[in-house]
């Protein structure tokens, strides 16, 4: 039962990890119009890793994989 949880966990955080990777490149390709310069590209990929780890380190320090979102509804997603 224990090691069913620990997978759910990993899981998600992976999950968490490649959308986080994915709206990084998705804000880049915005920036660029759609086509990102080399130099940029290098910065990317560079910066990348430095950018998930700070980020799963927040979202770890805050819980956030703790909240409950049973109760958000779009009526609290719209007023945010």
């Amino acid at each position: 039962m224990a090691l069913d949880h620990r997978i759910v966990r990993v899981g998600k955080a992976l999950v968490d990890t490649l959308v986080l990777a994915g709206i990084y490149i998705l804000a880049f390709g915005i920036r660029f119009e759609g086509f990102i310069p080399g130099n940029m590209i290098e910065l990317m990929l560079a910066s990348l890793p430095y950018l998930l780890c700070i980020k799963m380190g927040c979202l770890a320090a805050f819980g956030v994989h703790r909240l409950t979102w049973r109760y958000v509804a779009l009526p609290e997603a719209k007023r945010i």
